[in-house]
């Protein structure tokens, strides 16, 4: 069903909770004005050695041409922007800017609470996948991702705002010079995962789409039994998934099972008839011709990704004197609502209490009133935590950063290096990952602290970020911390080192990693440290698309099946 027939929900959560204004700042957003509109699909034959780069248009890689022949094992040009796929007709990408627009008007006309609407843009925006730049982003790509973390955050217990937002995650990591390396490409497709990871439980096509990804995560690493398992698990959950069909394929012909490659591709073609990549990798197959994956890092550094943030203390109480309708009546109110709340309804009704009341003891607070109590900071953070178990999660969040901004509440000192952790949990589950490190940071210095879960957290999301000058000082960090084993503590050295060469070249790498030789040793993980003198080498492109992950994107943001 295209989405202008589909009916849109009218969520009563509108205004100031929205998380809608923290994300458009997340993100820049672009004045430019809006391009011209594509004119759908063109393509090109290019011979192999002369593979389109992503995002590189040349002579060989002109915009008007025509479908090379099945199996030609060539790239092919897309529609603009960073692929190579020829994925997308001609109609469809007229098509696709006119329900593109509907999907923004609908949210706009929900204020940012219509989360099908949400998931909705970030898909079509997907599966155009076009530069045009507007008011809400330089391209589709980025739009995407800012919906996704947008429906998320409003509803972050539905699955198909979690497969929207691993699709952008995935598809924001195309063209960054992090992917040329097995160890850096292993830390930014973290990402991706971490959006998947917090998917519901469920046994519909949004979870076979989630095991589809993983796939073509797997694959991404060089991992051919990891990939083969998620996309049977994929195919089985729903069989008329074109996309999962293509990446089972995709991981026998990598382990030179010819014949069950091509009959993968050949259910993948029977659904997705209209995709020329799908009749060219069964061509490939019939002539017997392995497909190349990338080598798999010689390095791991692995962190748990569950929240950081300890229990919830028991709801606090209001001191005796304040009386209805005393300022701050309906704060006391609503934390006593909370104190006894067991439903996700009864936790959210108490906590916008708490808001309201809020509003009433700000000016006290300001004005450094004795009415202004720590029981204030208090229930600030009390409603943070209830919203988040009402799984309101942009209200949540906007409650905790009510305690971070007001760091001079009484009682607020102490409630800060707990709050920061829990709202870089919350961060995370929305998507921000960039904004959950800084608050995670942010417990760190609070604490004074340079090791431990959190920082080994930290450092992990600035490597998928690719914040090199931000890891170096982490793992410094990490490297004293005798207390973890030798090999963690390497594993940490050496991936930080990887992203070192991959943004400053291999000398720095290798000056900066001398300083911590002795940890690298004990480990015996020194042979690890000879790959840090190599020159860094681009990805070379595969025939049948310059940028398979971002294929596997577009083909899923395609599907609609996903995002009911």
């Amino acid at each position: 069903m295209r989405f202008s027939d589909r009916p849109l929900a009218r969520s009563k959560f509108r205004g100031l909770f929205a998380l809608a204004a923290a994300l458009t700042t997340a993100a820049a957003c672009s004045s430019t004005p809006p391009a011209e509109e594509p004119q759908g699909t063109t393509v090109v034959p290019v011979p192999e050695t002369t593979a389109c780069a992503p995002g590189v248009r040349s002579e060989r890689c002109p915009e008007a041409s025509s479908t090379p022949p099945a199996g030609s094992g060539t790239c092919v040009e897309g529609a603009p922007g960073p692929r190579c796929d020829g994925i997308l007709a001609p109609d469809e990408a007229k098509a696709l800017t006119t329900a593109i627009d509907a999907a923004r008007q609908a949210v706009l006309d929900s204020t940012y609470s219509d989360v099908h609407a949400m998931v909705e843009g970030a898909r079509l925006a997907l599966r155009r996948d076009s530069d045009i730049a507007d008011m809400d982003g330089p391209t589709d790509a980025a739009r995407a991702l800012k919906n996704a973390m947008r429906a998320v955050a409003v509803d972050d217990g539905a699955a198909a705002p979690r497969v929207a937002l691993a699709l952008a995650r995935a598809r924001s990591l195309v063209g960054a010079k992090a992917m040329s390396d097995p160890v850096t490409r292993a830390g930014a497709l973290v990402l991706v995962e971490i959006a998947l990871r917090s998917l519901p439980a469920g046994n519909g096509s949004a979870t076979a789409a989630a095991r589809t990804m993983e796939g073509y995560l797997a694959l991404e690493r060089g991992d051919r039994a990891a990939a083969k398992t998620a996309f049977e698990a994929a195919t089985t959950l729903d069989p008329s998934l074109g996309t999962a069909w293509m990446g089972l394929g995709d991981a026998a012909r990598a382990e030179g099972a010819f014949d069950t490659a091509a009959s993968a591709y050949k259910t993948a073609a029977a659904r997705l008839p209209a995709d020329p990549a799908v009749r060219r990798a069964l061509e490939m197959a019939s002539r017997r011709e392995p497909l190349s994956l990338p080598a798999p890092p010689t390095i791991a550094f692995r962190v748990g990704w569950d929240p950081l943030a300890p229990a919830a203390p028991p709801v606090a109480k209001c001191p005796g004197t304040v009386k209805s309708p005393s300022p701050g009546a309906s704060l006391c109110r609503g934390l006593a609502d909370l104190a006894k709340a067991t439903t996700r309804d009864e936790h959210e009704r108490g906590a916008m209490l708490v808001l309201d009341g809020w509003k009433d003891v700000q000016p006290l607070c300001e004005k450094h009133d004795p009415a202004c109590g720590p029981h204030v900071a208090q229930a600030l953070a009390a409603a943070s935590r209830s919203l988040h178990t009402a799984g309101r999660l942009a209200k949540s969040i906007a409650a905790g950063l009510l305690v971070l901004r007001y760091t001079d509440l009484p009682g607020a000192t102490g409630l800060l290096p707990t709050v920061a952790l829990e709202l870089a949990d919350r961060y995370l589950s929305v998507g921000l990952a960039d904004t959950a490190a800084d608050q995670y940071a942010r417990h760190l210095q609070l604490e004074g602290k340079t090791r431990g879960p959190v920082a080994q957290r930290t450092l992990a999301l600035r490597l998928a970020l690719g914040n090199a000058e931000a890891a170096t000082k982490l793992a410094e960090g990490l490297a004293g911390d005798t207390a973890s084993p030798a090999a963690d503590r390497a594993s940490a050295l050496l991936a930080t080192a990887a992203l070192v060469r991959m943004t400053k070249g291999s000398e720095a790498a290798v000056s900066w990693l001398g300083h911590h030789k002795d940890v690298v040793e004990q480990a015996g993980m020194a042979a690890a440290m000879k790959d840090l003198a190599k020159p860094v080498s681009e990805r070379a492109a595969s025939p049948e698309c310059a940028a398979p992950l971002v294929c596997a994107v577009r083909r899923l943001a395609g599907e609609s099946r996903w995002s009911p």
